[in-house]
């Protein structure tokens, strides 16, 4: 099944069931909307949660909300560290993984990277 293009968004979550709550730079919204696409999963009673609230990834290095800078430099409350939980990542679960490079849009040709700019 494909799907729409997405952009990657922090998001806040309340589990509606255990009242669990939790943050995440990993969630995946149809681009230029705030409409989630995947949502994850609460570690605690493994329903599937979507956040009550998104807000765009910041870019440290240019400060745009939308770039082509690496996605490696995206961080807010984010420990690198951490491993992430695919078990619990509906992107993951669908059979798209989180680990996989995304393509980079390049905004002077038009065109995903690479680019012949």
């Amino acid at each position: 099944m494909d799907h729409p293009p997405l952009t990657k968004r922090y998001g806040f979550f309340r589990c509606k069931n255990c009242k669990r709550q939790w943050e995440s730079a990993n969630i995946f919204c149809v681009k230029n909307t705030k409409k989630v696409f995947f949502g994850q999963r609460c570690a605690k009673c493994e329903d599937s949660v979507n956040p009550y609230k998104t807000e765009n990834l910041c870019c440290p290095r240019c400060g745009n909300d939308d770039c082509i800078c690496s996605d490696d430099d995206n961080h807010r409350h984010v420990n690198p560290g951490k491993p992430h939980r695919s078990e619990l990542c509906e992107k993951c679960l669908a059979g798209y993984r989180c680990d996989e490079e995304p393509k980079k849009w390049c905004r002077r040709c038009r065109i995903h990277q690479p680019c012949r700019c």
